[in-house]
């Protein structure tokens, strides 16, 4: 339905009771710019919209490798206002219109 190609993610790492407790330091999707860079070695064309909750996320932009930063706040413990005031837009959900 969104039309995405290419979806990345963290892999996270839990202790013996079964609870996150961090994110696999190894992947470049937890490393700082580490998002960033991986954006720039996939060479996309066209539009690009990067969706996320953190600085991590708003970088991929900021570094020009997306045109567009959604800031998506629906599972995030708090409202990360650096993060908010910097989005070109703001959902906490996906039934929402991206952008209007």
């Amino acid at each position: 339905m969104l039309g995405i190609r290419n979806l990345h993610a963290n892999r996270l790492v839990y202790d013996e009771d079964g609870f996150i407790v961090g994110a696999d330091p190894s992947r470049l999707t937890s490393q700082d710019m580490g998002k960033a860079a991986l954006v720039a070695s996939l060479g996309l064309q066209g539009l690009r919209i990067a969706v996320g909750d953190g600085v991590n996320d708003l970088q991929i932009r900021d570094a020009g490798y997306a045109d567009l930063f959604i800031a998506y706040t629906r599972h995030t413990e708090e409202e990360r206002e650096l993060v908010v005031r910097a989005a070109d837009a703001v959902v906490d959900s996906f039934a929402e219109p991206l952008l209007t």
